[in-house]
């Protein structure tokens, strides 16, 4: 099971959702918004929350009436801390690597997966899993950066400025790539951002160095510490007038 590098274990386990880590408050309520957002599919569904971390997404999906929930970290110390303070008899953590789950094929309703594939070099094979595990016509929810508001001017073929990402993908290469394996039933976004600002961005990165477009995103979003607003960041229904920080896919087997 346990087939990924160890940089990549190393990413996933630095980039986790966790409240004892001292994060933005934007990046926290951004990941709520998410699993919030994946809960109104799951109620009475056997569900699968790979790359769980912390756990704070399983006990959304357990509150949400879940009918069980088998959660995955490829992180030991990070499984046995919530394996202790977990309560909950509809959660199962386990450790797990993304790229071999130890469930039977065609076992769960509903596999959730966010922020993940970025960190995988083995895109596909992660695919394939999540697919054969889950049953005919499971709901598959994934999501990843856009590359177009993340790494403006960059290609999937360019090391991205997070260092813990092995690949950023644009909203249409994501798009694509889960078409492989699933049929998309719904696209969704996160942090909305006019097309004009992207592309103005975009032509800013190409022409200066030393990731210069990425510094300015990042600068923007210091104003969200003033101005608190966290419907900003809900998942909404991808519009063609906007690009997206976050890409949240709804698709089927």
């Amino acid at each position: 099971m346990d087939s990924q590098p160890a940089k990549q274990k190393m990413a996933l386990s630095i980039e986790r959702l966790s409240k004892n880590v001292a994060l933005p408050p934007w990046v926290f309520a951004e990941h709520m918004a998410r699993f919030e957002f994946a809960g109104q599919f799951v109620k009475n569904k056997i569900v699968i929350d790979c790359a769980c971390g912390s756990g704070i997404g399983s006990k959304i999906f357990a509150e949400a009436r879940a009918k069980k929930i088998y959660a995955f970290d490829i992180n030991e110390e990070e499984i046995e801390k919530v394996k202790k303070s977990n309560s909950n008899l509809s959660i199962k953590f386990q450790l797990a690597d993304a790229l071999s789950i130890p469930l039977p094929d065609n076992f769960a309703d509903v596999f959730v997966s966010f922020e993940t594939i970025e960190h995988i070099k083995k895109d596909r094979e992660y695919l394939k899993e999540a697919k054969r595990v889950l049953k005919k016509d499971g709901i598959f929810i994934c999501s990843t950066p856009n590359r177009t508001i993340t790494n403006p001017s960059k290609t999937i073929n360019d090391k991205p400025f997070n260092k813990f990402h092995v690949r950023e993908y644009s909203s249409s290469e994501f798009i694509n790539v889960i078409k492989e394996y699933f049929s998309i039933s719904e696209i969704y976004g996160q942090n909305p951002a006019v097309l004009l600002k992207t592309k103005i961005i975009t032509k800013i990165g190409k022409i200066m160095p030393f990731n210069f477009a990425v510094w300015i995103n990042r600068l923007l979003k210091l104003r969200w510490l003033l101005i608190k607003n966290t419907e900003r960041h809900n998942v909404v229904i991808k519009k063609n007038s906007f690009e997206y920080e976050y890409i949240v896919i709804i698709a089927k087997k």
